[in-house]
């Protein structure tokens, strides 16, 4: 007997009942049903408020990343317009602005979840956040204002009128630069005229020191000083103990977080007499500071240049 093939339908062979023909049978209704589930969830996400929400008015629910950008805005907005600063803007160890930041209600570590939960309509960063939050931020719809420029004073002054402009307060911007200038003028008054400048050479754990390039240069310059490890680094780095010796200091500059390594008070004293360099301490605050602040310790500087004994 002749054997005959089934004939094929669209659905697989005729009169077959197998599991192929009711998978392909019940796959309609499941497509049907996951495209009516999509179209209802982005109905929904588009009926929700945005998560940063835009205006045309000037930003009143803002939100700062990093402690210089704190200090910044509580110089240019009323608080009530800001939204939250960093945690370490109420720390005292670290912040210059501690009793003005405690008018802020909120106080962050900054991630990405904390800083939707405050639907900011403008974030200030700097260029010291991570690439990634900051564009994960934009990608959300948020406006993200970064700054950068941070190695001298001059580079303050340019941060305080960019923000001040994106924020619609020029004029209280030119206030803070004008008390900025006015202060630094009021340091130079501390600087004799005419002697011979210290070598002053910033000291951090392990050989750490600021070169050029830094605020911490531009400090030690405009007090009336030589930074010593200017010709040796750029930037931030560390400094070998041979190059510790040859620089000649006549001040070691540190801040009141770290101590001087001993065993460079030693190497000092042995290439130096019992003495050695004098050692002038700032805080680590207004030494590190690269917000409008970071003035008040040039004169600072170059008031305990004189205090010990050296005269620029």
């Amino acid at each position: 007997m002749t054997m005959v093939s089934p004939t094929k339908t669209p659905f697989g062979r005729a009169g077959s009942l197998g599991g192929r023909s009711r998978r392909l049978f019940i796959l309609p209704p499941i497509a049907l049903f996951l495209f009516l589930l999509v179209f209802q969830l982005q109905r929904s996400i588009r009926s929700l408020p945005p998560v940063c929400p835009a205006s045309d008015s000037k930003p009143a629910r803002i939100v700062s990343l990093t402690l210089g950008t704190d200090e910044i805005l509580l110089d240019l907005v009323d608080p009530r317009r800001i939204r939250a600063l960093t945690y370490i803007s109420v720390l005292p160890d670290y912040s210059n602005i501690v009793e003005r930041a405690r008018a802020v209600s909120q106080h962050m570590v900054g991630s990405v979840e904390e800083i939707l939960r405050l639907r900011p309509d403008f974030i200030l960063a700097s260029s010291i956040n991570h690439t990634e939050k900051l564009e994960s931020l934009q990608a959300l719809g948020c406006r993200v204002f970064t700054v950068s420029g941070f190695e001298s004073i001059a580079g303050v002054r340019r941060n305080v009128m960019k923000v001040a402009a994106a924020l619609g307060e020029t004029g209280r911007g030119l206030e803070v630069v004008g008390r900025m200038d006015c202060v630094l003028r009021e340091a130079d008054r501390l600087r004799p005229k005419g002697a011979k400048k210290p070598r002053v050479l910033f000291a951090g754990p392990n050989g750490y020191s600021h070169g050029s390039g830094t605020t911490t240069h531009d400090l030690i310059v405009r007090a009336g000083g030589i930074n010593a490890a200017a010709g040796r680094l750029s930037g931030y780095g560390l400094l070998s103990w041979e190059e510790w010796l040859t620089l000649r200091p006549d001040v070691i500059l540190r801040t009141s977080y770290s101590p001087l390594d001993p065993f460079l008070v030693e190497i000092f004293r042995a290439k130096g007499g019992k003495s050695g360099p004098v050692e002038v301490v700032m805080p680590f605050k207004l030494l590190t500071s690269v917000a409008p602040s970071s003035v008040r310790a040039v004169g600072l500087l170059a008031a305990k240049l004189r205090e010990a004994g050296t005269r620029p």
